[in-house]
């Protein structure tokens, strides 16, 4: 994507993601000093840049991966721990401003996690790295589009491994691009899903689920 186009889509982002309005709610409903909210708009612009940058200009097609993908370019930047945690403040209260006011369904900052002041980010694969390990199963397996699956919600979710084994049938809703999955304490959570996830989905539930007629496993995801 070249420059141009990246700054219209910058320019389209803003109008989308509802900048002003949030703008609006910071000054007015919480009272955020000149400080932090030039802060807060720098770490938002930052954000809408990079994601502009993966040609996503509506908040509702951003999703965990990405942003995840977003703060390691802040930590490859040479950003510090602490003005990264101010960055994702800045973002996962956006976002949730976006949920209040009915703008969005999900939101994708529920589980970031903030670095400790003085902790090392976790390492995070390489784009060859995860797509050598989502072209790791082989096509010539029986079970290949369930491995492949597998791999590609992992990627394109970032839920637990426990939470995708104990994924159901009924919490597979295609249509709408999202799954239902419960974390810890039963807690259920919607979690928003890619196309190259839901490609491979709708293969293995549509050509190889239906052999897998286990009893153990009925009604089960995989």
């Amino acid at each position: 994507m070249n420059e141009l186009n990246v700054d219209k889509s910058v320019e389209k982002s803003t109008r989308a993601f509802r900048l002003e309005q949030f703008q609006d709610y910071l000054i007015f409903e919480r009272g955020l000093s000149k400080r932090t909210l030039s802060a807060y708009q720098h770490d938002l612009e930052n954000c809408i840049e990079f994601l502009a940058r993966q040609g996503i200009t509506d908040p509702a097609h951003v999703t965990p991966p990405v942003l995840r993908t977003w703060i390691f370019s802040l930590h490859e930047a040479g950003l510090a721990p602490s003005s990264i945690r101010r960055a994702q403040s800045a973002v996962r209260t956006f976002f949730r401003f976006l949920l209040a006011e009915g703008w969005l369904s999900v939101d994708p900052t529920e589980r970031l996690e903030s670095p400790k002041i003085g902790d090392r980010l976790p390492e995070f694969l390489t784009k060859e790295e995860t797509q050598r390990l989502l072209d790791a199963p082989s096509p010539e397996k029986p079970l290949y589009w369930r491995d492949r699956s597998i791999l590609e919600l992992l990627y394109a979710s970032g839920v637990r491994v426990s939470e995708l084994v104990g994924l159901l049938i009924s919490g597979l809703d295609l249509d709408n691009s999202f799954i239902t999955v419960f974390g810890k304490g039963g807690k259920e959570r919607i979690v928003p899903i890619g196309a190259p996830a839901l490609a491979t989905l709708r293969r293995y539930l549509s050509e190889l689920r239906p052999k897998l007629d286990r009893a153990e496993g009925r009604g089960r995801y995989t």
